[in-house]
């Protein structure tokens, strides 16, 4: 996650985020403290990247592309990185 990341969970556990510079797709599903993305698509958000590429690369999903974060009231927090716990983002209903 980066900063100014846009999460939309919808409810039918789909997904749609938008980060500076990719949109990505997936569904998602959660436990008692913990909210699991499963991404299905990546792709740049800039439709001309998106044509021709980075230097001719594309956005790739990682073979496990299911991301886990820990929800604690309205927080949701990325597990403990080697610089501890981080806070990205506050939900909204």
């Amino acid at each position: 996650f980066t900063m100014g990341t846009e999460l939309e969970l919808k409810t039918d556990s789909t997904f749609h985020m938008v980060t500076c510079g990719n949109i990505l797709t997936g569904v998602w599903h959660h436990t008692e403290d913990s909210l699991y993305l499963t991404y299905q698509t990546n792709r740049w958000r800039s439709d001309s990247l998106h044509e021709d590429g980075l230097e001719g690369k594309w956005p790739e999903l990682a073979e496990d592309a299911t991301e886990a974060l820990l929800l604690k009231g309205n927080q949701l927090i990325v597990p403990p990185q080697d610089d501890g716990y981080k806070l990205y983002d506050v939900l909204e209903k």
